[in-house]
């Protein structure tokens, strides 16, 4: 599966990313939510590798959780028959870093969301939106007022 596969949401004049055949059902659900939710606002087909390969770390991840799971142990017998640490248990840690690592550079937690100026939870209005909804409400003639220095920046009202 590649970049270029494509599903269509539920608007549609938007496409999401499709998800990759290789990742555990959970996973795939993880996507689809993520293409879902506030923050693929801010993401631009640049990023879709990147995004793949923190879900293959995910799918990738649980794959090797459950394997340790399977194991029954975290130890398992080495080479000279000692017990010794299960080296999934290393690669399950080095997972966990990656995903970290890119959740927060992709604003996937609440901290790096807002420290990145996701906003969740909220809806983003313009001011021609704010006046248009001010106006559409209100059963009298509406007179607007901007201040003086006009923030081109949406508002969040929420």
């Amino acid at each position: 599966m590649n970049e270029t596969d494509y599903i269509e949401s539920n608007d549609a004049s938007e496409e999401l990313p499709e998800p990759d055949g290789e990742w555990l059902p959970g996973v795939k659900a993880d996507w689809n939510d993520f293409w879902n939710s506030p923050i693929a606002a801010y993401m631009d087909p640049i990023h879709i590798p990147a995004l793949k390969r923190l879900f293959y770390y995910r799918s990738s991840w649980l794959e090797t959780k459950n394997e340790i799971q399977e194991a029954n142990s975290s130890l398992i017998a080495g080479s000279n028959g000692n017990r010794v640490l299960n080296p999934l248990i290393r690669s399950l840690r080095d997972l966990e870093t990656q995903i970290q690592t890119m959740e927060t550079q992709y604003g996937l937690t609440l901290k790096s969301a807002t420290q990145l100026g996701i906003e969740l939870g909220t809806e983003t209005l313009t001011w021609q939106q704010v006046a248009n909804a001010a106006i559409a409400a209100s059963p009298e003639p509406v007179t607007l007022s901007l201040p003086a220095k006009v923030i081109e920046e949406p508002i969040a009202i929420g």
